[in-house]
Parts: C-alpha cells; structure tokens; sequence
C-alpha cells in the first residue's frame, strides 16, 4: 500500500459559468414585388446565463434577457371542450435546475406517479412565460433543502393589439408597459428516519392585483411500511382592475352610448375578465381566499424505494 503524506490545504472547486447569448434580426422591406428593397431594418438583443456554486451543494442561478429558441418544442395537446387546465413539461434550462425541491405533490398508492393527484403541486413555473430576468437559489444547508425562485415576466394576463372604439391601444392600455413579478419560497427540513416538513410560499403581482399562497406539508414515515402524508394551504387572490380601467377610458372618449357598447363588446375577452372594481374603496375591493387542507395515511407507496436501498444518514422521497 502506498501512503502519500504532506498533502494539505486542498480546497473545493468552485462552479462559476457565464454564457452571454447575442440574437440579431434583419427586416426587409420593398412596396411591391417588382420594385427593389426599400428598406433594411436590423435589431440586436443581449442576454446571459449565470451559475455559481456558493458551496458544493448550494447553487446560484441568474438569467437576464434569456433566449429559449432552442428549447424543445411541447407536444401537442387536445383543448377542446377541456373542463381542466392543461399542463406542459418544463424544458427550459433555467427551470430545470433544483425541480426536485419545489414540487408539493406526490403519487397516491397504486396511481401513475405523473399524474397530478392531491396534495396539489402549488408551483407551475410554466406560468412564468416570458422572463426579462430571473434568479434562483437551490441547494441543501445541512438537513434543510431550500429553493427560492423570483422572476420579471414580460407577458401580462391580457394583450391589447388593436385599436378599440378608434382608440390606439397605446393610449387605451391602462397598464401598457408593466411587467408581472413572481416568486417562490420552498423550504424542506428532514426530521426522523425518512421524513421531511415542508413550507412553501408563493407571489404574483401585476399592476394592481395579486395572487399569494402558502402552505405546509409533511411526509413522516411509522415503522417500515405506514406513511402519513398532509398538506394545509391558503390563498389570497385579488384581481387587478383592468375591465374597470378601460370602461371608464372609454366612457370618457365616446358620447355616443352605442358605441360605448359596442367598444366594450369588442374588448379581449381575458381583458374583459380581470375586474377588480377598483371604483370601490381598496380595502374593501373583491378578493378570492381559499383554504385547503387533505392528507393520506396507510401502508408505503410500491413506486418508492425499497428500504434497503436507503444510505444511512439519507433521505429517499417517492419519485414524482
């Protein structure tokens, strides 16, 4: 056996990536088709990708301007006569690093592990459709998991694009230009042999409205194989006024009432379904809260791990 003394002082490698991403665009122009190009119009748009690993097991992850164009396309679904939302895979790279901790739902004894059963995943990062920036911290502190997650989205809930009434939708966009915020907080602390309590936090805001929902959940395992699952939630929901905003933009450019009529008609219809009658005094404008609660007790799930597969000192969860 050889034996290698003197050897000290030897640190960890630390993860640091930047990829900068450039996309130009050319556009060109002619009056017809037999005439020559008019007119070239050429644009340009920078982004970046950052990841640093803080210690071994804790992550940075930072993105700005992100370009997704390479990102798998989804497969199709059917949506017609759908009484359900319909949910797609996340691909895109940003994404995908620390998925395993932001999850809240888990596969019932003897059903598909993929499909959506309660506890709810309280977490869709689909959602976030069109991030201007990003940042994310994912990793494990000792016997904590922690992920938290917060986003500028560019795409907001309804889009004007066209004129309505005659007004130009610059002028008759009440919140043209705002950007929507969104964030998580996921926390996971391993108590017992192979158990965990979670909490989970999450916020979206545009303009005047906002969506906040919290929760807890345990999964705690009794003997070899009883495992007793819970999830408690609550949510705050209030819309912001965008149907209030443009009747009374509209009100005040059309005398004829026929025409305010017909101008509200022909308002989008997800423009037309964020009302938050903001006329009302806004401590006392509508708001949605729910609360949830449901649970599982009985013998382990067969789609986990066996016991004997298990580390000491480690935790399994069911794959999800």
């Amino acid at each position: 056996m050889i034996t290698l003394t003197g050897i000290d002082g030897i640190g960890g490698a630390t993860t640091f990536e930047l990829n900068p991403a450039l996309v130009g665009r050319a556009t060109a122009e002619r009056p017809a088709l037999a005439e020559p190009i008019a007119s070239v119009r050429t644009r340009g748009e920078f982004g970046a990708n950052l990841k640093y690993g803080i210690t071994s097991n804790l992550t940075l992850d930072a993105t700005w301007n992100p370009d997704f164009s390479q990102v798998e396309s989804d497969a199709g679904q059917l949506e017609i006569n759908n009484r359900f939302a319909l949910f797609f895979p996340e691909k895109r790279p940003f994404f995908l690093e620390g998925t395993d901790i932001f999850p809240t739902r888990f596969p019932m004894p003897g059903q598909d592990a993929s499909f959506i059963t309660a506890p709810l995943n309280l977490f869709y990062s689909r959602r976030i459709i069109d991030p201007d920036a990003g940042v994310k911290l994912t990793g494990r502190l000792g016997g904590l998991s922690l992920g938290v997650l917060g986003a500028i989205d560019a795409a907001a809930d309804y889009e004007l694009s066209r004129s309505v009434g005659g007004i130009p939708p610059n002028v008759l966009d009440p919140f043209r230009g705002r950007d929507v915020g969104a964030g998580v907080v996921r926390t996971k602390l391993d108590v017992l042999a192979d158990g965990y309590i979670g909490g989970t936090l999450t916020a979206r805001r545009f303009a005047d409205g906002h969506g906040l929902v919290g929760s807890l959940d345990s999964r705690l395992r009794f003997g070899r194989n009883t495992t007793f699952r819970f999830l408690v939630a609550a949510t705050d929901t209030r819309e912001p006024d965008v149907q209030g905003r443009l009747q009374r933009t509209l009100a005040a450019r059309l005398a004829d009432p026929a025409a305010l009529i017909a101008a509200l008609d022909s308002l989008p219809a997800e423009a037309a379904a964020l009302d938050g009658e903001a006329e009302a005094a806004p401590r006392s404008r509508p708001r949605s809260n729910t609360m949830i609660a449901t649970g599982t007790w009985g013998p382990v799930s067969s789609i986990s791990r066996p016991a004997s597969s298990r580390t000491s000192g480690s935790r399994r969860e069911p794959t999800t």
